[in-house]
């Protein structure tokens, strides 16, 4: 089975194993934004005027089945690239340390991501695809690199930084991989 195909079966659907997503982009309940404030601030990922200021660019949220509580957020912001010479969806996530360790999670609440931004409705011109500036070193590896190719995503080079850059165009069909899901 290829890669992505398993989610194809049904698109935008809204759980994945013991995880629930909840798709607030830009309609998002108030009681939704100070909890993943909230949630940014307890896990000392932002400050709280940045946490207000990026609360707005949240697409998906990340529960736990079991409890409700939030395990992650992903948030996507329009920009032009200097790089890829276009403008696009930038991606970020954040999962909660209790619930990291499994790549599939992060595989589909992208690849939900990417399928509902591919499609979303905009005044402006549409952004050309999906770019992420991966700032954890972690990720600079080979098998995180193997990892992201197989997503579908397109190595592009490093920023003026050093963080690597990723993207996948709307216009293009992923490179899909052979994955064993279990």
């Amino acid at each position: 089975m290829h890669f992505w195909n398993i989610f194809r079966k049904k698109p935008l659907e809204n759980s994945f194993r013991g995880y629930i997503f909840e798709n607030v982009y830009h309609n998002m309940p108030i009681k939704t934004r100070e909890e993943i404030i909230r949630f940014w601030l307890n896990q000392k990922v932002l400050k709280e005027e940045e946490a207000n200021r990026r609360v707005d660019e949240v697409a998906f949220v990340i529960r736990s089945k079991s409890t409700g509580d939030i395990a992650g957020v992903n948030t996507v912001y329009v920009k032009e690239s200097e790089e890829l010479k276009g403008r696009y969806y930038f991606y970020r996530i954040f999962i909660h340390p209790e619930h990291r360790g499994s790549f599939k999670m992060i595989e589909f609440v992208t690849y939900q991501t990417f399928l509902f931004l591919k499609k979303y409705k905009t005044d402006d011109p549409k952004p050309e695809g999906l770019v992420m500036v991966i700032e954890n070193p972690k990720f600079y590896g080979k098998r995180a690199r193997k990892w992201l190719s197989r997503l579908g995503l397109i190595y592009h080079g490093d920023d003026f930084l050093g963080r690597e850059i990723w993207y996948i165009p709307f216009n293009k069909r992923p490179a899909y991989r052979h994955v064993n899901i279990p």
